[in-house]
C-alpha cells in the first residue's frame, strides 16, 4: 500500500484517500474531492520510516564479511 501511495498508483491513492461527492456532473459520473487526513499521512509516514529503518539495520549485518 505504502508504495502504491509513493508511486502514484490509482488503486492505492484511491482506496486510501476521503472522498468527499460534490455534485453529480452526468449519470453515473461524479465530481469527488480526494484529501488526505493528517493522521493517515502520519501512519504512513511513520510505517515507511520503519521499513527503511529495518532495511538499513539488515543491509549493514549482511554487508559485513563473516570469514
Amino acid at each position: 500500500m505504502c508504495s502504491g501511495m509513493a508511486h502514484g498508483r490509482e488503486w492505492a491513492t484511491l482506496d486510501l484517500l476521503h472522498r468527499q461527492f460534490l455534485r453529480e456532473v452526468a449519470n453515473g459520473v461524479s465530481e469527488v474531492r480526494l484529501t488526505a487526513g493528517m493522521s493517515d499521512m502520519s501512519v504512513m509516514t511513520q510505517l515507511a520510516y520503519s521499513m527503511l529503518t529495518e532495511a538499513v539495520k539488515l543491509y549493514s549485518t549482511r554487508s559485513i564479511r563473516h570469514y
